[in-house]
């Protein structure tokens, strides 16, 4: 995962990603689904979202691209798709990287995020 200089969420007509980030830099840049079900099929979220990037008028052609789904739980994970790296984080997922978190909040670790 990269470093990110801006975030929020985007959408164009009809089209809506849930989070995007993007390093002004490094011409890095995520797209997020968030979908509060059981039993998400990732890939058909990862097909779903790279049909949206297309919209996404940002250093197109130029820019590394990586996905994010969150999800109560799924049916299928994925690591890749055409080419892009796929983060696929369920509930238990993000309970142990708050555990994480609050570990090092409460040994005084400064950065983080990127430790």
């Amino acid at each position: 995962m990269f470093r990110f200089t801006k975030i929020g969420k985007w959408w164009h007509k009809d089209k809506e990603i849930d989070i995007l980030a993007l390093n002004e830099k490094t011409k890095e840049i995520l797209f997020a689904e968030c979908k509060w079900q059981n039993k998400v099929n990732a890939l058909k979220i990862a097909k779903e979202l790279a049909e949206k990037t297309q919209y996404v008028q940002w250093h197109n052609n130029k820019r590394k691209e990586t996905f994010a789904i969150f999800a109560k739980s799924f049916s299928k994970r994925i690591n890749e798709y055409e080419g892009r790296k796929v983060y696929c984080f369920d509930l238990k997922d993000l309970e142990n990287y708050w555990k994480i978190f609050k570990r090092k909040i409460n040994s005084g670790v400064a950065n983080l995020l990127y430790n």
